[in-house]
């Protein structure tokens, strides 16, 4: 049997303390006397654990001196403790005492029934003529039944049928060495509290033992002072009780004081012990007189630990021997089953169950030879603050309370920030005797466990933490959020007209008072009155005297916790009514020129532009020159032009006009770079040539390679990422040369086009080194569909050559017409790319030698272009007029295009039929296009822009339109 299986046993076997045995009755008269006088009381409980509120038949048994029954003989039986109600046979309570009359088998009945947990002792007495014999038993009433067997062990040995009394443990009474022996009695149950029949009961002792005449000991030695005289195991009958007899050499007496006799039983014949138990005899006179209980902690939160602590005392006041064996059982949770003691004292270790039980409370109970006690230790429940979260207002503090429940008392609570919440008796936190710690122990008269926490007044907002920690250090916390209305100032912003002055007031709200108001300007006119303000809601004012020049005024509030705010007072002149900049805004295309019209407002006039170098006041084209600036000097109303160069940066340029009174208005004119620019592209987009020589007079410029450009905004600006392969020749408007250096190896260089606006585009030229007599520049050629006048060199080779294209719907020779193959006589001809596709052309010398150049012709990128004609109209207000636009397709462009006018003077608005136009491929489609002058319209010269847009594509014409 294993360590971990006797502790389980001996854990459930001392769940009931040593109770058994009889009273001081007993079978003392020799048998066959008297046979209608009662000799002998057994109480015979039907069993010995039960739950709280269910009840257990106590029977008493009365026999005679023959051992037979007595009939209809009164038996008084009374309940010896203060648990438990005495029940008769109908299941009516009788109280603590009760007399009932015994049956024709000698049995007399009755229940005992209890609604709380403990031990109840019922003891049965009888009338023998002279003197009274009687016996008792105790039981159990538990919340919860054991789940396991159960033992207890009891001793007699002066062999008088009684047991565990002082006489019974405690042997060499006054030095008596023949006081060496005593019989031990286990009564065996199952786990419902019944006497098991026919358990195996092995019994032992922790000193060394033998069995009947064996010379050999239990540790293996010849030499021990106990002794089981009929050996150490033994049967439970039909009362599930088992004997044994243990002798103790005196000698024991020198060793030890105290031996321990220990028991194991196996209640259903497996082999394995289930039920155990511990008794202690005492070697030496002495007797044990009191034991009490006690646990710490004795409120333990759910799976917690408490030691309990048994101190056992002797009839003359000292501490029972060392190693005396203590019991203990517990009717919840769990406890060491027992514990020798130590200066009088056993300890053992309690865990408390993993939730609290209905009662809230288990109890322990410790026995040693017939003597118990108990102690009830509290099983709390989880540790809770309520509320876990409260708000509080900064600005007038207060105080804030908590309730604290479960856990283990008493509580320590810790303020996070204890100047802002603290434990005072006062409104503020700043006197010694204030602190950040409360010690709660005892409840208030409501018998709640509460802390209360001062907030002081003008604290700003934050968030403050407690921390509430149990005496078994388990913690909880709840916050107190103290919040202060965000500081403002009310209006925010006033303006006000400095011609008639006034008085303005702005009220200030929130923060924490008082606060303190500040002005961004020195002059004490313009003081804030008062400075400062004492509580939210009050306002301070400020006086703007009459004809006060236009201007802003910002005052800064500062709170006493040094928060800021501000008010924004705008002093402003009136305008002269009628100042107009006529159109309000319009758009144009670079390059071109503007108009607008001043009227209204105090002549003269002075008109300033934003970005003098986009949109200027110049007599040419360009905004360079020393004489063009951004400013221009009206007399009178009247209209002025602005110039918007090539160079013009697209965006908005704003028009301020001021007349002679600081009256201002603005016009916006929107400038859109470049017009319809298309896509910068390079063809051929890759080339591979043979580098033939440098470049010097003799270089016959037969490895040149043309590139043309197209799209983007000129002039353009050529780059060769490395000049030792492909150095730029020349570059003109709309094309660049490269001259192929000669390389030993194959290799590439990257050309980057750059436009006028800072667009780009690359091609590749890959240069070979010239390998053989015969070559053509280029070897490799990639090109977009509708190249003409593609240049070939033959380099070596023997003229004449026979040229052949393998596809000639990709590659013709330029006006070779036909299939081919053509006969050239010189070095070099041309060829067009009539469509999309792959084609090798191959040329032949005359002596048979030929070279090939791979040819890749991709499509052209679709795209079509937008003109109106007249795109200048003259139109009187009321009336209309039509302009033709026209949408051109490019490279076989043939999506919709939607039409649209931007940029219109008040009044005007144009309708065009249709509004969606697609062209057919390599033709074109016309809209009319009708501008009506309303009514609202004002005379003037004015631009706007149809705008033609298919998806990502799009383009403008401007419209210059005249209204007289």
């Amino acid at each position: 049997m294993n360590k971990k299986t006797i502790i389980a046993i001996l854990l459930l076997s001392i769940f009931l303390f040593n109770c058994g045995g009889g009273g001081s009755g007993g079978s003392s008269s020799p048998a066959g006397e008297k046979p209608g006088v009662p000799e002998i009381v057994q109480v015979l409980p039907s069993h010995y654990i039960a739950l709280t509120n269910s009840a257990i038949i106590i029977r008493a048994k009365i026999l005679n001196g023959n051992g037979g029954p007595v009939r209809n003989y009164p038996v008084t039986f009374t309940n010896l403790s203060p648990i438990g109600t005495l029940i008769n046979e109908n299941d009516v309570p009788v109280g603590n005492k009760t007399v009932v009359k015994t049956n024709n088998s000698g049995l007399a009945t009755i229940k005992v029934k209890s609604t709380i947990t403990g031990f109840a002792t019922i003891m049965a007495e009888v009338a023998k003529g002279v003197g009274i014999v009687r016996d008792k038993k105790t039981v159990y009433f538990s919340s919860t039944l054991a789940s396991q067997p159960f033992m207890y062990l009891d001793a007699d040995a002066d062999s008088d049928g009684t047991y565990n009394e002082p006489s019974d443990y405690t042997l060499f009474e006054g030095g008596n060495a023949s006081d060496n022996q005593v019989l031990m009695r286990a009564t065996v149950f199952n786990k419902f509290g019944q006497r098991v029949y026919g358990a195996t009961v092995k019994f032992g002792s922790d000193y060394p033992y033998k069995e009947g005449s064996s010379t050999t000991c239990s540790d293996g030695t010849t030499t021990c002072y106990v002794t089981f005289p009929n050996g150490t195991t033994a049967t439970t009958d039909s009362n599930g009780q088992a004997y044994v007899l243990v002798q103790v050499d005196p000698v024991l007496r020198n060793l030890i004081t105290v031996l321990n006799i220990t028991a194991v039983a196996d209640t259903n014949g497996d082999g394995y012990a289930d039920a155990g138990g511990v008794y202690s005899l005492y070697l030496l006179p002495i007797t044990l007189n009191s034991i009490t209980v006690t646990a710490s902690p004795d409120i333990v939160a759910p799976n917690a630990k408490s030691t309990i602590s048994a101190a056992v005392k002797l009839n003359t006041g000292g501490p029972a021997p060392d190693g005396t064996a203590v019991g203990f059982v517990a009717d919840c949770g769990s406890v060491e089953p027992f514990a020798l003691t130590s200066t009088g004292l056993a300890k053992a270790e309690f865990v408390a169950p993993s939730a609290p039980p209905s009662s809230g409370t288990c109890r322990v109970t410790a026995t040693v030879d017939g003597l118990s006690n108990f102690v009830d230790i509290t099983i709390s429940s989880d540790l809770v603050v309520v509320p876990d979260a409260q708000v509080i207002s900064g600005a007038s503090g207060g105080t804030v309370s908590y309730v604290i429940s479960g856990g283990v008392r008493p509580y320590t609570v810790t303020s996070s920030n204890r100047f802002v919440a603290c434990n005072s008796e006062d409104t503020d936190c700043s006197d010694a005797e204030d602190s950040g710690t409360w010690n709660i122990s005892t409840p208030d008269g409501s018998g709640n466990y509460i802390f209360t926490a001062t907030v002081p007044p003008n604290t700003p907002s934050q968030s403050v933490t407690f921390t509430v920690m149990d005496a078994v250090g388990k913690t909880k916390t709840a916050t107190l959020t103290i919040n202060v209305a965000a500081l403002t100032v009310q209006p925010g912003t006033v303006t006000i007209d400095g011609t008639a002055g006034g008085i303005v007031t702005f009220t200030i709200y929130g923060g924490v008072p008082p606060y303190d108001i500040f002005a961004n300007i020195a002059d004490p006119v313009f003081a804030p009155n008062p400075a400062q303000v004492t509580s939210s809601g009050s306002a301070f004012t400020v006086t703007v005297p009459a004809n006060t020049t236009a201007k802003t005024i910002i005052y800064t509030v500062r709170d006493a916790n040094g928060a800021t705010t501000t008010g924004t007072l705008t002093i402003s002149a009136v305008a002269p009514p009628g100042l107009l900049i006529i159109p309000a805004s319009q758009s144009v295309v670079a390059p071109n020129t503007a108009s607008f019209s001043v009227s209204g407002g105090t002549a003269p006039y002075v008109i300033t532009s934003t970005d003098p170098s986009s949109a200027c006041n110049s007599t040419d084209a360009d905004c360079s020159d020393a004489g063009d600036t951004g400013i221009w000097n009206l007399a009178s109303a009247g209209s002025f032009t602005v110039t918007v160069p090539t160079n013009a940066v697209a965006g908005n340029v704003t028009l301020n006009v001021f007349d002679s009174v600081g009256a201002t208005k603005s016009a916006t004119l929107t400038i859109i770079s470049g017009g319809a620019a298309s896509a910068l592209t390079i063809n051929p987009a890759s080339i591979s040539v043979t580098g033939l020589g440098p470049d010097d007079p003799s270089d016959t410029d037969k490895d040149d390679v043309t590139f043309i450009i197209s799209g983007g905004s000129g002039s353009y600006t050529v780059f060769s990422s490395n000049t030792a392969i492909a150095k730029i020749k020349t570059t003109g408007t709309s094309s660049f040369t490269v001259d192929p250096q000669p390389v030993a190896a194959t290799t590439a260089a990257t050309l980057t086009v750059v436009d006028s606006l800072g667009a780009s585009k690359t091609a590749t030229i890959t240069v070979t080194p010239l390998s053989s007599s015969m070559a053509i520049n280029p070897s490799t050629l990639a090109v977009t569909s509708g190249t003409n006048n593609i240049g070939f060199n033959i380099i070596g080779g023997v003229a004449p050559y026979t040229v052949y294209s393998s596809n000639t719907s990709v590659i013709v020779l330029d006006g070779g017409g036909g299939t081919g193959p053509w006969t050239i006589s010189g070095n070099s001809f041309t060829a067009d790319a009539a469509g999309a596709g792959n084609a090798v052309i191959t040329v032949v010398d005359s002596d048979g030698k030929t070279v090939t150049s791979n040819i890749t012709v991709t499509p052209s990128a679709q795209d079509f272009t937008l003109t109106c004609v007249p795109n200048a109209l003259s139109i009187a207000i009321g009336s209309s007029d039509v302009s033709t636009c026209t949408v051109t397709s490019l490279n076989g462009f043939i999506n919709n295009v939607n039409l649209s006018c931007d940029g219109l003077p008040t009044g005007v608005s144009c309708s065009f039929s249709p509004a969606i136009i697609a062209p057919p491929p390599a033709g074109s489609s016309d809209s009319s296009l009708t501008i009506t002058i309303g009514l609202a319209a004002s005379s003037g010269v004015y631009n706007f822009n149809v705008v033609g847009t298919s998806g990502s594509l799009s383009h403008v014409q401007t419209i210059n339109l005249t209204i007289p």
